[in-house]
């Protein structure tokens, strides 16, 4: 994707986020509106990760199923361990549904979904990988995806880290949730160091909270 392209995905960010702005809470789409801006300075200025470097949409597709997949396994097994129930691999899809509480009320299922099932883990993504990961990657001279690196874990939970701190002021999250959460943005910086791009974390974020979404509203 080049330069050109990312702007354009970053102008169309903007645009949900101003949606969210009018529509739904200033404040939020406020907060979402900073994270479209600072990702289109980062992008300009090669300050940020590339959301694609236009690699194959098919196996693309392939791969964001097959991690969405490791991380609902993951996350479930954590959560019967640690709360000592069967194990049910939809249980921390479950969880996030039943502990996340929404600030606004949307009563239009559809508007949910496009708020809460894309155009906030699109933000979400953009920004805490994109952007605090491609600073904090720098700073800690993590320039690749190396497990002998100890500074390459350092990096995955200060970003996971960051990322459900930010959950935990805007959210009401149990703890159980948190720690899924702090797993998922941890994975999530994994796998951008590994492919050098977003979208393939982008698109299992947004899977997440689609089903978790759905799950609220009772259709899943």
């Amino acid at each position: 994707m080049s330069w050109k392209d990312e702007k354009e995905l970053t102008y169309l960010l903007l645009f949900f986020s101003m949606f969210v702005t009018v529509v739904l809470s200033p404040t939020i789409g406020t907060i979402f509106l900073g994270f479209g801006f600072i990702y289109l300075i980062g992008i300009n200025d090669r300050l940020a990760y590339e959301f694609s470097l236009g690699k194959s949409k098919y196996n693309t597709f392939i791969l964001i199923g097959m991690l969405t997949a490791v991380f609902i396994f993951i996350s479930s097994v954590f959560y019967s361990y640690f709360t000592s129930t069967a194990f049910n691999l939809f249980s921390s899809i479950q969880l996030l549904s039943s502990s996340l509480v929404i600030p606004i009320s949307i009563d239009e299922p559809y508007i949910r979904f496009i708020v809460w099932g894309i155009t906030i883990p699109i933000l979400e993504t953009v920004f805490f990988l994109g952007v605090v990961g491609k600073y904090l990657s720098k700073k800690l001279n993590v320039n690749r995806f190396d497990l002998s690196n100890v500074n390459t874990y350092v990096l995955s939970a200060m970003v996971g880290a960051i990322a459900s701190l930010f959950h935990i002021v805007s959210q009401a999250y149990t703890p159980e949730a948190l720690i899924i959460d702090f797993i998922f943005f941890s994975m999530s910086m994994m796998i951008v160091l590994y492919l050098n791009e977003l979208k393939q974390a982008c698109g299992m974020h947004i899977l997440i909270n689609s089903l978790v979404t759905l799950t609220q509203l009772g259709i899943i």
